[in-house]
């Protein structure tokens, strides 16, 4: 049953890819039903509501016909899905936005993200009205936005006992890891800067002893590099060796290669490999005669058939 869902014998069609992704779905939440997995149901219940859509838009749109175009649809499609959080209002661990906060009171706040340019979040350029114009018409800007914010910010701590603001110290990471006015305002506040307690949380990083590898050269050894001598050395090898020698070794000494990939396009080693091994087959019969054109002509048919015995 698992097989005929993941793989199919032919290249579907993205009408029959959805359907199948459907029929998937559909056997996941049978599954997951008997878990009691709440939160993987609501991730399989909005998967369930994106297919759907796609299955519209194909239906209705009739130059969506190639599969590419479909995965591109998809990951616009998906890069806009959000999963909200709902839990029991009067227990447990309550998940809100800022706005959603308003007029409650919480004996233990947790804020995150208080980086500046997060909270508040400040100038955004998401108007084609310049900011002199919204001042002079009385037009709301960013400045009453921050305004709210920062009513709601400190409105959320006003009966709070235990409270604790994070914020990212890491550059280039939320607005440029720069923490929000809105702490630096507690902190300066005569009132409760004698009451906060700071501390900075970071990962312990215990350092790694690189041991210098060595592989002694006994007789086994050298026999093998003459028995690579003698086959001759590719311009890749003795690079490898001036680079890598332990990697030489492994690589074209032992012909340990490395984990193969999938690649989804040929890439340019990849598709130099193909051609080198394909054009050796073409020419070995060749070796110690004269070429004529007859013999390159028929060499030529076999050119499809060396080509998929290469990539095989």
């Amino acid at each position: 049953m698992a097989s005929t869902l993941l793989f199919h014998e032919k290249t579907p069609t993205p009408k029959e890819i959805l359907e199948h992704c459907l029929r998937i779905i559909t056997a996941l939440k049978d599954k997951l039903h008997d878990t009691k997995d709440a939160l993987s149901l609501e991730y399989l219940y909005r998967y369930f509501n994106l297919f759907n859509q796609l299955s519209d838009l194909v239906e209705k749109y009739d130059f969506i016909t190639d599969l590419k175009s479909l995965l591109g649809l998809y990951r616009e499609l998906l890069s806009s899905e959000t999963l909200d959080f709902q839990g029991e209002p009067l227990e447990g661990l309550q998940v809100m936005g800022m706005l959603e906060s308003r007029n409650l009171d919480f004996e233990t706040v947790i804020i995150t993200s208080v980086n500046e340019g997060i909270l508040p979040s400040g100038k955004s350029n998401n108007s084609f009205i310049p900011f002199d114009l919204k001042v002079q018409l009385g037009l709301p800007t960013f400045k009453e936005k921050d305004a709210v914010y920062t009513y709601h910010f400190y409105r959320l701590l006003q009966r709070a006992k235990n409270i604790y603001i994070l914020y990212n110290t890491e550059p280039d990471v939320l607005e440029g890891g720069e923490r929000s006015r809105l702490i630096n305002q507690l902190l300066t506040d005569e009132n409760r800067s004698s009451i906060i307690n700071e501390s900075v949380a970071s990962p312990i990083i215990s350092p790694k002893q690189h041991v210098l590898e060595s592989i002694e050269k006994d007789s086994s050894l050298l026999e093998l590099i003459k028995a690579h001598a003698l086959k001759g050395f590719s311009p890749t090898s003795l690079s490898n060796y001036v680079r890598n020698p332990i990697d030489f070794y492994k690589r074209n000494l032992l012909g340990i290669d490395d984990v193969l990939e999938v690649e989804e396009t040929i890439a340019a080693n990849t598709f130099g490999t193909i051609v080198h091994d394909t054009l050796e087959d073409l020419y070995t019969p060749f070796i110690g005669s004269i070429l004529t054109e007859e013999k390159l002509v028929d060499a030529k048919t076999n050119v499809a058939e060396l080509v998929k015995k290469t990539l095989c």
